[in-house]
């Protein structure tokens, strides 16, 4: 890709390397901001633009991502990965269209499978070896909660996990007409374990004003200027 990448816009690049692959069509929650997309599931390409960024600022030696679905978000961080010239990313998803799509994908961008390790594994089944300083989470809405409990554990001191979807509301008390049975539909109830790391001061949280939404969560790291 050569030393003038940084003159070309992340998403630009990937859509005319993909030979056809990647289109882009208007963001359809967009409210006249101007977002962009790919298709209904996968990430906005602002999003990927800021994933392709935070693994370049973060130099991440391993990422994680659940729910890799048509492999654009893996697209952005792998892309950011071999312009690292390090790392790994261990993406998970449960349906081999999916996958096999994806890896049509990351070949044709060349990022695969250097940079890009996908797993045929429930997110909720996978069992961490390494610990993550960047974690995606975008697999099914009331899994996402419990993947951040099921791999705090694995996120780096100092590391990010961003839920996709997810509003500043984190939908909880949201009541959808055909799921009355569903508690906070879609995300459902938030787990105790992340009230208390929030409030322990452990996670810190920030929201982002995309249109499908997107909460970021921060681990603190111990030798941090304690604000409080």
């Amino acid at each position: 890709m050569g030393r003038f990448f940084s003159e070309i816009m992340t998403t630009n690049y990937l859509v005319e390397k993909s030979k056809g692959i990647l289109k882009l069509v208007p963001e359809y929650r967009d409210e006249g901001k101007g977002y962009q997309a790919f298709n209904d599931g996968s990430v906005e390409a602002e999003v990927g633009d800021f994933l392709y960024g935070m693994t370049r600022i973060l130099r991440p030696v391993f990422v994680l991502e659940t729910g890799t679905y048509k492999g654009v978000s893996s697209a952005y961080i792998g892309q950011a990965l071999k312009d690292n010239g390090r790392g790994t990313l261990d993406t998970c998803e449960i349906n081999d269209l999916h996958i096999e799509t994806a890896k049509q994908l990351w070949a044709t961008l060349e990022i695969f499978p250097k940079w890009i390790k996908p797993h045929r594994i429930e997110s909720l089944k996978y069992e961490a070896i390494y610990n993550y300083d960047l974690m995606f989470l975008d697999s099914e809405p009331n899994l996402r909660f419990h993947e951040l409990v099921r791999f705090y554990p694995h996120l780096s001191e100092g590391g990010y996990a961003f839920i996709h979807d997810c509003p500043p509301s984190l939908t909880q008390g949201n009541i959808n007409p055909d799921h009355p049975e569903i508690e906070s539909w879609p995300f459902g109830n938030l787990p105790e374990e992340i009230k208390t790391w929030v409030k322990e001061d452990k996670l810190r949280v920030i929201h982002f004003p995309n249109p499908r939404g997107m909460t970021g969560f921060y681990r603190v790291r111990r030798d941090e200027y304690k604000w409080l």
